[in-house]
């Protein structure tokens, strides 16, 4: 169960792995949820432990709540210089301050600080980071369930029409004297705050704390000066309600639809196919990308508008946005119930077990833990160290988290770990690249109009977006060698597993770029495919000959036995250099550098791969191509015969 509740809560809770105060390890400043008038600091579900154990000294904090933490009323601020309230400000102002004078003897660097924060947390987060003491301190912010930037504070007068009617409901007299209340036994205030209908917790716009009503102006004013994480959960909001979780919101697709034509005209009832069976989860999903007019759990959209903006702002500061899809396992009871997973979804806060890896077998008992969840859990706490350490969440053997930035990128964090970006956008900033190089650039829409197009033939070299809809690029790939169109492809993806690779090269690609990805280094690409592929001129035409093997390198053609082979452009250029180099042990990084050029990015597995396809093509004269172990490769088809 929950800790006894006290008055007496403003304490720091430290976890270092540091084993000396020179380490000078980053630091996480973390702050829970729990709608600011219940929760507390050291919750099962955020254990320190595992992102200790990955060089972060994590400090959680705990403050007061509710009637604590917010009250504000006239006769308070009489005596308070006009800043009742807020009071759950100070008492972070004051966790900071004692961090940033004393976490160094911890192993911590008290100018390398991340604030992170869950729901309520990530208001408590934010608006220290922007508060008086931070700069200079404060690199970066971690927001969960959701980002914090379009937000609007009470004035006075109105949170403290809140607060007096708070204590009516208790039965209290609002305008008793500050001595008065101070008298009123606080067990008699704690059990009752977090049952009734109207509880205290506005943040009060006051000029000091808060010194702007609209926090997008504070941001905007300060110069965007920190690096973001931040997202939401599938399914922990709805589109036209503040509530959480399920059973509320839109409940009939005629809902929906009425909803959807009063915010967007007739423009979305034509692209999202909505039934009476599906609107739930369709509207849940929706509200998530950002079609939600609360705006009060986020979105993917307004994460990426706000990296946009910080992009054209502060060109040096990243954003990175996700969406955590990750459905808990259940127990078979909890089905019909309000456990059940096709109501709660990924609810509210369950991100959390993975984020700091806490989750344990039998912990909680609720939840019986899949394979799959234990390894989510361990790359979401990669995730979040990196994004602690160096403000990129990205690092070895992690799938590629792209920025949210003018591509629009963000990351699905579920079964599966996929990548977005806006493709339009990203699309456009390839042509313009392009063509300012002196390329000529044509576009198809789809894996489909792209076959059409290269049916006719005429174009040098082809890149293959692997995310197009209706024939992806990889389906467009193998259909293309399939009906031996051969001509040269990149692949762009957002997969960047050696096996994601390799079967993209096993496929018939020229070389595969991993999104996000510099547009220059993808001109340096084209430029190093196209000076490999080009037909050469006939003054170097040569016909090599090795038994029944021939290499016409005018035609660009290679027959065995008198019947002509089709090799890709790649392929073709690799047994040339094998052939004139006849008896040669050559090593794989030889053979990059002459038949990949300099410019090649890739690694040397690539040519294992693409030498186990030429054999493939050789038939007979396979074993022309010699593996010499721990060097390379040699063409000595005098031995094989």
């Amino acid at each position: 169960g929950n800790p006894p509740q006290s008055e007496d809560c403003l304490y720091l809770n430290i976890t270092t792995p540091a084993a000396a105060p020179e380490e000078k390890l980053p630091v996480y400043v973390w702050f829970h949820g729990g709608g600011s008038d219940h929760g507390y600091s050291y919750e099962v579900e955020f254990d320190p432990l595992e992102l200790a154990s990955r060089g972060i000294v994590v400090v959680s904090v705990a403050q007061r709540l509710s009637m604590f933490g917010y009250l504000a009323l006239p006769q308070l601020d009489a005596e308070q210089e006009g800043h009742s309230g807020n009071y759950i400000l100070m008492d972070n102002h004051k966790a900071l301050e004692w961090i940033i004078a004393n976490i160094d003897a911890f192993g911590g660097d008290s100018h390398m600080i991340t604030l992170g924060g869950q729901s309520a947390g990530t208001t408590k987060s934010t608006l220290l980071a922007y508060g008086p003491i931070a700069p200079g301190h404060v690199r970066r912010i971690i927001n969960e369930s959701a980002l914090k930037w379009n937000v609007e504070y009470m004035e006075r007068e109105e949170a403290e029409k809140v607060c007096a009617d708070f204590l009516e409901l208790l039965g209290i007299d609002p305008t008793l004297s500050p001595e008065e209340l101070r008298r009123i036994d606080s067990r008699r205030l704690i059990p009752a705050s977090s049952k009734k209908t109207i509880t205290p917790g506005p943040l009060i716009y006051d000029g000091y704390w808060i010194p702007n009503r609209h926090l997008a102006d504070t941001v905007r004013q300060q110069g965007y000066p920190y690096d973001y994480l931040a997202g939401s959960n599938l399914g922990e909001s709805h589109l036209n309600s503040m509530e959480l979780g399920g059973v509320y919101g839109i409940r009939k697709a005629s809902e929906f639809y009425a909803f959807a034509k009063e915010m967007l005209g007739d423009l979305f009832e034509n692209l999202v196919q909505v039934t009476d069976e599906n609107v739930d989860r369709a509207t849940r999903h929706l509200a998530s990308l950002g079609l939600n007019m609360t705006q009060r759990m986020g979105g993917v959209a307004i994460n990426l508008r706000f990296g946009r903006v910080r992009r054209e702002k502060a060109p040096e500061r990243k954003t990175y946005t996700y969406l955590f899809t990750r459905v808990p396992p259940h127990r078979p009871e909890d089905l019909g119930t309000m456990r059940d997973p096709d109501l709660q979804m990924s609810w509210h806060s369950s991100e959390l077990w993975y984020a700091f890896a806490s989750l344990r077998q039998g912990i909680p008992p609720v939840r019986p833990w899949e394979k799959l969840d234990f390894d989510l859990a361990g790359t979401m706490c990669d995730y979040w160290a990196n994004f602690i350490k160096t403000g990129d969440p990205n690092g070895p053997g992690l799938p590629q988290w792209p920025a949210s930035d003018e591509a629009g990128g963000y990351i699905e964090l579920g079964d599966e770990i996929e990548a977005f970006h806006d493709t339009g956008k990203l699309h456009e900033l390839i042509r313009e690249h392009l063509q300012y190089a002196g390329y000529v650039c044509e576009e198809a829409g789809d894996g489909s109009a792209a076959l059409s197009l290269l049916s006719g033939g005429g174009y040098d070299l082809v890149i293959l977006d692997v995310m197009m809809p209706f024939m992806d690029g990889m389906t467009c790939l193998r259909e293309m060698r399939t009906r031996h169109i051969n001509t040269p492809v990149i692949i762009l993806t957002a997969r960047g597993e050696e096996y994601d690779k390799l079967a993209g090269l096993e496929s018939g690609a020229d070389d595969y770029v991993v999104k996000p990805f510099s547009p220059r280094e993808l001109v340096a690409r084209v430029r190093a495919v196209l000076n490999r592929t080009m037909p050469r001129t006939p003054e170097t035409a040569n016909t090599m000959t090795f038994g029944e093997l021939t290499i016409d390198t005018a035609s660009h053609t290679v027959r065995v036995s008198g019947e002509e082979v089709a090799l890709t452009p790649k392929e073709f250029d690799l047994l040339v250099f094998l052939a004139s180099n006849k008896g040669i042990a050559l090593s794989r990084e030889k053979i990059l550098q002459k038949v990949w050029n300099y410019d090649y990015f890739g690694e040397d597995r690539t040519v294992d791969t693409h030498v186990k396809m030429l054999r493939g093509h050789l038939g007979k004269c396979r074993s022309y191509i010699a593996t010499v172990w721990g060097i390379g490769y040699k063409f000595d088809p005098d031995a094989a015969r």
